[in-house]
């Protein structure tokens, strides 16, 4: 449907809601980043404001109105985000937003205003949203995205539609990345790894810091399954070679790595996030203790608060070394 891959039931009950005119108020979009929330909410806000709509109400996309809604700059669109990442969303900010609910549309028939990463709201917050979404204004539509609708107050969850994005299946990524990228760098590891996300894909194709980070990981994991020394472990995975900043890219790929190994153990029917070889994950994933690689997992957190606190990064990653090499003397 339109310029959106996949989410294709999602879509079709909010285009069914806008041609019956039973658009609700409120509307929570959940999902993984780069599963097109924020796309999903510009293109409803375009065809909600494009004169030239086709039968099924969907927008042109070709027309002025269309072009600035998807580039982010419509004046009946608001797009409210956090000022950076990992910051909250002030209360002020909200307020100021519906201020502008308030004001009539100035070139179309509605006010669409659109949340990113409304997770990120303080409580105050959101307390102070609950009053716009409960009785919106005619032709006034909020969109709140989030990867984890739990994290929004049960107040604003109870007054707003819920619909989940899905990732996107990874024959859908394969023609989109053909589409973007010269066939001869088409990569079924940003396929695997990007988690249905064409976004995450694109960006690890050209990440060239995340494949040396991987490719480390991965070598990390071989001399464990072979049962390398301690010695062996610590050249490969050094604090005199890797900084923090590198360190923060490597250990959420050990995380991952883990992850599957737990997943495989078990026989979960899974996507993999970390690892390609199939064959080798399911020898590693036979032979590895579930209990063990949970606590090697939470020993990788741990090591991860360790680097942000600038705690000693040598003695800490001589005690995550010691044991992991524990763990390979139990495979060998």
């Amino acid at each position: 449907m339109g310029p959106i891959l996949g989410n294709e039931k999602l879509l079709d009950a909010l285009f069914s809601s806008i041609r019956q005119n039973r658009l609700a108020g409120c509307y929570i979009l959940e999902g993984a980043k780069g599963t097109g929330k924020r796309s999903i909410a510009r293109f409803v806000a375009a065809s909600l404001l494009c004169p030239n709509r086709n039968a099924k109400g969907e927008a042109c996309l070709q027309c002025p109105s269309c072009r600035r809604v998807l580039a982010g700059n419509h004046i009946d669109v608001f797009e409210l985000t956090p000022e950076e990442k990992g910051k909250r969303i002030p209360v002020s900010a909200v307020r100021e937003m519906l201020r502008n609910s308030y004001v009539l549309p100035c070139e179309g028939d509605w006010r669409i205003f659109i949340l990113c990463d409304s997770e990120a709201m303080k409580k105050e917050a959101q307390n102070a949203l609950l009053k716009s979404i409960e009785e919106p204004r005619d032709q006034t539509v909020f969109f709140l995205l989030t990867a984890d609708a739990s994290r929004l107050l049960p107040t604003v969850r109870s007054r707003a539609v819920k619909f989940k994005t899905e990732p996107l299946p990874k024959d859908v990524i394969r023609e989109a990345l053909k589409e973007n990228k010269p066939a001869s760098e088409i990569s079924e590891e940003a396929i695997l790894l990007c988690g249905g996300s064409l976004g995450r894909a694109l960006e690890i194709l050209g990440d060239a810091e995340f494949h040396a980070a991987r490719q480390v990981v991965l070598k990390y994991f071989e001399a464990l399954f072979s049962g390398a020394s301690f010695t062996k472990l610590c050249l490969i995975v050094s604090p005199a070679e890797w900084s923090r900043a590198k360190f923060s890219i490597i250990l959420p790929m050990v995380k991952l790595a883990l992850r599957d190994l737990i997943c495989a153990h078990f026989g979960f029917d899974f996507s993999p996030e970390f690892f390609t070889n199939s064959a080798f994950l399911h020898d590693f994933a036979e032979i590895i203790s579930p209990t063990e690689a949970i606590r090697l997992y939470e020993m990788t957190e741990a090591l991860e608060g360790a680097t942000e606190q600038n705690a000693n990064l040598y003695a800490m990653l001589s005690t995550f070394h010691l044991r992991f090499q524990k763990l390979t003397q139990s495979l060998a």
